[in-house]
């Protein structure tokens, strides 16, 4: 275990004397947790988390003071009954936050043929940890524990406001490494790419919302969470290679995040207007990613396919033309060959092909509209 910031585990983990033999355990859990709050930047609820602890390290202190007393005036049954019935909460919450801690940091990545599931668990995962932190962080502040001599409930909030925005924003960092990998490995599909980065704009401006609200709704942090966390999964799973590809095609498909699309717009309407549900159009978001995972498994059709191409060489001026009307016989032929074969699984040879062939044609239409405005005679 590497060294913590010295200063910041000092803060957290000293006591201002030895604590005494019945607190050894509580001692050795705050230093324990102290250390990885000085190691984690990516904890759910890194501001809960160090509250958390202070809080343990200030119960902590006051129970060895009460011993302490206690040692000097042996009728103080009084502040003897008060550190007996804190010291065992006391230890018994500081194991739940160690368990939570070691879920959070030592959970294992596995592949799966429906992997974008595993985003999804991992939201479920955050909204849950996220719960029982601040469930702790209150039992900690109430009996039999003693009051603090601070208003606690607005540093509380204070500290579960930062936390929500401080995983968003780790959300969007994350998300835009996995657009920078399937930019790399997909470069060459650039209507793919411009639909997805569409959607990646339109989430940063959700979060600029949410960062520069002054009020903080419950319900609307949870569902930009879940949106932003399953549209992070959906462009990690499009671009992992251990994911098979007739599985992952879907997720890079333009059809698929022309829907996803538009649903962001209309959520992000939702996340200004207090009057709309936005849980029911979460739901709506959980329905568009059910039919992208089982896609795979349901027929295509070819000439759904092929009726894409053919309204785009007319677009497309000469000297491209005739290799535009090209692209569409050789995709003609391949969906022709599909039929007569009845080869069901070269069905994704054909979207690839049309995929191309699209932004093939698209980019010569804007390379043809260019010569015919300077070089036209």
């Amino acid at each position: 275990m590497s060294t913590a910031p010295y200063s910041i585990f000092d803060a957290l983990s000293k006591l201002p004397f030895s604590p005494a033999p019945a607190t050894d355990l509580v001692h050795y859990l705050i230093r324990s947790l102290a250390q990885e709050a000085c190691e984690q930047h990516e904890v759910f609820g890194i501001q809960t988390y160090y509250r958390i602890v202070s809080r343990a390290r200030d119960i902590c202190h006051r129970i060895n003071e009460y011993i302490v007393d206690v040692a000097v005036d042996h009728k103080d049954w009084e502040k003897y009954h008060k550190y007996t019935a804190q010291i065992a909460p006391l230890e018994s919450l500081l194991f739940q936050v160690s368990q939570l801690i070691h879920e959070e940091t030592h959970r294992k990545h596995e592949h799966r043929e429906n992997a974008l599931q595993l985003y999804i668990e991992r939201f479920e995962h955050w909204k849950c940890h996220r719960e029982i932190y601040r469930n702790i962080l209150i039992k900690l502040h109430s009996a039999p524990f003693d009051a603090c001599d601070y208003d606690w409930e607005l540093d509380f909030k204070a500290a579960c406001d930062h936390d929500d925005r401080a995983w968003l924003s780790i959300i969007c960092e994350k998300i835009l490494i996995s657009l920078n990998i399937f930019a790399e490995k997909f470069q060459r599909h650039i209507m793919r790419f411009s639909h997805i980065t569409a959607v990646i704009k339109l989430l940063a401006e959700i979060q600029i919302i949410l960062e520069e609200s002054e009020t903080f709704d419950e319900t609307r942090i949870i569902c930009v969470t879940r949106c932003f966390m399953t549209i992070w999964g959906m462009i990690q799973v499009a671009c992992d290679p251990h994911i098979d590809w007739a599985v992952s095609r879907h997720l890079r498909s333009r059809k698929t995040w022309t829907r996803i699309l538009e649903w962001v717009e209309r959520f992000k309407i939702a996340v200004c207007d207090f009057s709309v549900e936005i849980e029911i159009l979460v739901e709506e978001l959980t329905i568009i990613v059910e039919y992208v995972v089982h896609a795979h498994t349901e027929p295509q059709d070819v000439d759904e396919l092929l009726q894409f191409l053919i309204c785009h060489p007319a677009k497309v001026r000469r000297p491209y033309y005739a290799q535009s009307l090209a692209l569409v016989r050789l995709c003609e032929n391949i969906g022709g060959h599909i039929k007569t074969t009845h080869h069901g699984a070269d069905i994704g040879k054909l979207e690839w092909a049309v995929e191309l062939s699209i932004v093939a044609m698209e980019q010569a239409e804007h390379a043809a509209a260019h010569t015919h405005k300077y070089d036209w005679d």
